[in-house]
């Protein structure tokens, strides 16, 4: 039979997923949990404490988990395929 449509044809291939793109799929799926995760400006006062990526809780309006690993805070949620790969920058 064909390939899936989900899949690349070949096995070695790795899609690229930009950041832009695994955020925003990201937070589709947190949004139902009043959370966010949120990228912190490269001249933003709190990087050093925050780290790039921090994960924030609405509802009680706190930041949950800060210095996170997007690609590998993905992939433990499930949301980042094992054929893709974040993209540099």
């Amino acid at each position: 039979m064909g390939s899936s449509a989900l899949a690349p044809a070949r096995s070695a291939e790795r899609c690229p997923v930009s950041e832009r793109a695994l955020l925003a799929r990201i937070n589709r799926q947190l949004a139902g949990r009043g959370q966010s995760l949120r990228r912190c400006r490269r001249d933003s006062l709190s990087r050093n404490t925050l780290g790039r990526h921090y994960l924030l809780d609405f509802r009680s309006n706190r930041v949950l988990e800060a210095n996170l690993d997007l690609e590998s805070w993905a992939r433990s949620a499930d949301l980042l395929r094992t054929y893709e790969v974040l993209a540099d920058g």
